[in-house]
């Protein structure tokens, strides 16, 4: 094998094995490094009035005790205060509303800085039919931080998300 023929050869592998590295850091910081959790809850009344309720601030010390805002936003882009109740511990955020819609809110929001520990929360009320309304809650961790926080927090979360979720049905169909 002549000097060109190795060295295209070593080009070749070399190429490929950065492209087999740059698919692992990928696969890492996606499976790794991030995790989601989804809820849904079915809820026997119309959307607007689950969305209308939901926004009722006022109203979420009847059925909601893990999230906690001082107002319910009204536009993309707002800073938000949120209070996290987690077994004792409270936890205050100031997330940055990403969508807000008759029927949607999305905010997203960091530990400290940027890439440590991210989140993306959502809540979405969707019409099943004129009476019926599914309401789902999820959210999208991401960062260097999520494998160690995956047990004690993200697992938690799902919990507390579940529990709010039908919590907030309870309320909604056994008085409204």
């Amino acid at each position: 094998m002549g000097i060109q023929a190795k060295r295209l050869e070593s080009d070749v592998w070399s190429r490929l094995m950065i492209q087999v590295l740059k698919n692992l850091v990928h696969h890492m910081k996606k499976h790794l490094f991030s995790a989601t959790i989804n809820t849904q809850v079915i809820i026997d009344r119309p959307c607007d009035q689950v969305w209308q309720h939901f926004q009722s601030v006022s109203s979420h010390p009847h059925w909601n005790h893990f999230l906690h805002f001082d107002r319910f936003p009204t536009q993309v882009d707002e800073q938000i205060s949120v209070t996290l109740n987690h077994h004792q511990h409270t936890f205050k955020m100031t997330p940055q509303v990403t969508q807000f819609s008759e029927g949607l809110l999305a905010w997203k929001g960091k530990l400290f800085i940027h890439g440590l520990f991210n989140g993306y929360h959502q809540f979405k009320c969707q019409a099943i039919n004129k009476n019926s309304t599914l309401f789902t809650q999820s959210e999208y961790f991401s960062g260097l931080l999520v494998p160690l926080f995956y047990r004690q927090v993200i697992q938690p979360t799902q919990a507390h998300f579940e529990q709010m979720n039908h919590a907030f049905k309870h309320y909604l169909e056994s008085h409204h």
